[in-house]
């Protein structure tokens, strides 16, 4: 089990795409009209040549050259309407959407073009969900420290394979804190992983069983159920480390997390000693064609990661002599982008941004 030590690490420095690896990038527009139009992007996920894009409440799939496909569901009491999505998911073999709404205990299920075909239900208390197989992991809320199980393994028609157990439980103060990430889920290959905010610990489910797989060592600013149950709100939030992001990429870690003193990308090699700690505002400096920093989001697969854009922030810089001045390694693509950014509009979609290794 490989270790990561975050405890020293409390200079953030500029890290430059290349430095992590990556050697080309690619842009690509979201397509822009009535049925499509979105002022920003929350999630994109990658699916099997398509691109899914939720922003608040609209969940929408492009294609691969942006090109818009569909609107998945709807927002409402209807038969075939979510009252909300809190979670989203790919099945990649049929390549269904799966939307999860938590309070109705339901997955609502849809096509890629936005055909509705059926739910399923759920546990009490889903919140989050990933396909682990065939089957689908389901993570229930703890804010309260009182929820039973914390994971339930279904199968596609809502049965439940196997529950685990809450590991840490506790009792809640009046003043309830919610955490928009207690669970982080990711898929590196085929495999599902999993971080807890009151575990160090990253854990692979492996037939059905967590194994541990890395450590996260955040010593004393380690979250814990016995701080959530003894300690006021305000220390709690300034003194604990908040979870925010985690993937894989490459032979890289990338782990996002906030502190009293900012928000902040860890990134650290699986396979060296290349350890990296960067200002999530900042971002990582574009030295592969130029362009605005880029805050690393998802991934598309082991070596692509997805970033994205507004237009008029990519048309704001472009124009700016910091583009103007930059020498980066690939000047033919510099000279791509300043095309694309000059080719749109200020109120289009945002831009997709694809970071590849080789």
């Amino acid at each position: 089990m490989i270790a990561f030590d975050l405890k020293d690490l409390n200079t953030a420095t500029n890290v430059k795409l290349s430095d992590l690896g990556f050697s080309d990038i690619e842009y690509i527009p979201l397509e822009t009209n009535k049925q499509c139009l979105i002022g920003g992007i929350n999630r994109v996920i990658a699916g099997n040549g398509f691109f899914l894009v939720k922003y608040i409440e609209r969940i929408l799939t492009f294609r691969t050259d942006g090109s818009f496909v569909a609107k998945i569901g709807e927002k409402g009491n209807g038969p075939e309407e979510y009252q909300l999505a809190h979670d989203v998911a790919i099945d990649r073999t049929s390549k269904n959407i799966y939307v999860l709404s938590g309070w109705e205990q339901k997955i609502y299920v849809y096509t890629e073009d936005g055909r509705f075909i059926r739910t399923i239900p759920v546990p009490r208390y889903s919140k989050e969900l990933t396909f682990a197989g065939n089957d689908i992991l389901c993570y229930s809320d703890n804010t309260d420290g009182l929820v039973k199980n914390s994971f339930n393994l279904v199968d596609k028609n809502g049965i439940v394979i196997k529950s685990f157990p809450n590991k840490y439980p506790f009792k809640a103060q009046p003043f309830v804190i919610f955490y928009q990430h207690e669970i982080l889920f990711y898929r590196y290959g085929s495999q599902v992983f999993k971080k807890e905010i009151y575990s160090d610990t990253i854990y692979a489910f492996v037939k059905n069983v967590f194994k541990p797989k890395f450590v996260l060592e955040q010593g004393k600013w380690l979250l814990t159920p016995k701080v959530r149950e003894n300690g006021d709100w305000m220390k709690v939030l300034k003194n604990y480390i908040t979870q925010w992001n985690l993937f894989e990429f490459g032979d890289k870690i990338y782990y996002e997390f906030s502190d009293k003193t900012g928000r902040f990308c860890f990134i650290g090699s699986t396979n060296s000693d290349f350890r990296s700690l960067t200002d999530w505002e900042q971002g990582f400096v574009d030295d592969l064609d130029g362009g605005p920093n880029i805050k690393l989001q998802t991934v598309g697969d082991d070596k692509t990661v997805i970033s994205w854009v507004s237009a008029l922030a990519l048309k704001t810089y472009v124009a700016s002599d910091a583009f103007k001045n930059s020498k980066p390694k690939y000047p033919e693509k510099k000279k791509e982008l300043e095309k694309l950014a000059n080719s749109l509009n200020e109120n289009d979609n945002p831009v997709l941004i694809l970071v590849k290794m080789k």
